[in-house]
This record gives C-alpha cells, sequence and structure tokens, in this order.
C-alpha cells in the first residue's frame, strides 16, 4: 500500500526533500516503520510502500520533512482496518457459515437440481427382466465428485422403479426419494 505526503514551503509544493515516515499499530501501540526513506513522486508528493501491512489492522503515521520547520515539517495519516470478510466478493460475513468458502456455497437445493441433470450421480443395485430392461435400481447425487460411488456426501437417494412392456420400452419410469 503506498502512502503519499505532500509537502509545502510558505504553501508552494517543495522538491528535493529526503522526508521518513514513522508508523504505529494502534492496537497495540507497536513502532512497525521508524524513520524509512520516502521517495519524491513530484510537485511536492512523496510516497511509502507500505508492504507490511496487515488488513485487519488500523494504523497511524507521520512523514517528517526534516529540511522544513513549522508545520509544514510534518505529515499526518491515519490508515483505516478493512473487514476482510466484506471485501471477498462483497459478501457480508454472516454470508460465511462455512469455513474454506469464502462465502460462496452451493445450496443444498442446487446440488441435488445438478444430480437430477446428471452431475454427481451413481446407479447401482440395478435389477433387469428377462429382455435386459431396466427394472429397478438405486440412484445416488453427491456434493462433491471425488465421492461417487462411496458413502460419503450423498446428497439424496432415489430408488428407480419402471414397468416393461417389452425390449426397451416400459409404460412407467418411477423416481422417489428414500
Amino acid at each position: 500500500m503506498w502512502i503519499p505526503a505532500y509537502f509545502s514551503n510558505s504553501g508552494v509544493s517543495t522538491t528535493g526533500l529526503s522526508p521518513i515516515i514513522t508508523i504505529y499499530k494502534l492496537s497495540d501501540s507497536s513502532k512497525v516503520v521508524d524513520g524509512a526513506a520516502m521517495i519524491e513522486l513530484a510537485e511536492g508528493f512523496y510516497k511509502y510502500n507500505f508492504t507490511d501491512r496487515e488488513a485487519t489492522e488500523a494504523y497511524t503515521y507521520i512523514c517528517d520533512s526534516v529540511d522544513l520547520l513549522g508545520t509544514e515539517q510534518y505529515a499526518l495519516g491515519d490508515i483505516e482496518a478493512n473487514n476482510v470478510a466484506s471485501l471477498v466478493w462483497s459478501e457480508f460475513a454472516s454470508g460465511y457459515t462455512t469455513d474454506g468458502t469464502f462465502g460462496y456455497e452451493i445450496s443444498s437445493d442446487l446440488k441435488r437440481i445438478l444430480g437430477l441433470v446428471h452431475q454427481n450421480i451413481y446407479i447401482d443395485t440395478t435389477k433387469f427382466d428377462r429382455e435386459g430392461n431396466m427394472y429397478s435400481a438405486r440412484l445416488r447425487i453427491y456434493s462433491n465428485s471425488s465421492s461417487v460411488g462411496t458413502v460419503n456426501d450423498v446428497l439424496a437417494t432415489y430408488q428407480i422403479t419402471a414397468e416393461t412392456t417389452g425390449i426397451g420400452t416400459f409404460s412407467y419410469w418411477k423416481q422417489v426419494e428414500v
């Protein structure tokens, strides 16, 4: 994070200075930067790259031009703490219910819909008639593709039944959650 400071002498932008910056962490009053050199930008502006900033901490800083006197010698400022949770995808912190999701969680209903459109499903315990038509099976929908075919991460289980009427035909197909 770049911290800017402006210096003037009798109201006139001043270049060629060698200002330093001191930064304090407000939570414990510790000095985190002690007299670090600032870089001249242009027309009285100087900057410091505060690379050790912790986003959730608040800071205050003072820039000292060293070469100037009186009130124009110093530039002061504050750095507010960021609420990191509210910055992630502009989500409210109350939306975070599962660690590691960054507020992005797929609802069970959406996972079930994905399963019904053949995402992460597994069909087993099949039964076939003498013509080779399936008339019974179990279908499971999984929330995680790496768990398909196991007992882990099962969202829903359905029993499939069908009445066959001939080779490759049936009069109904029923899929009921169990």
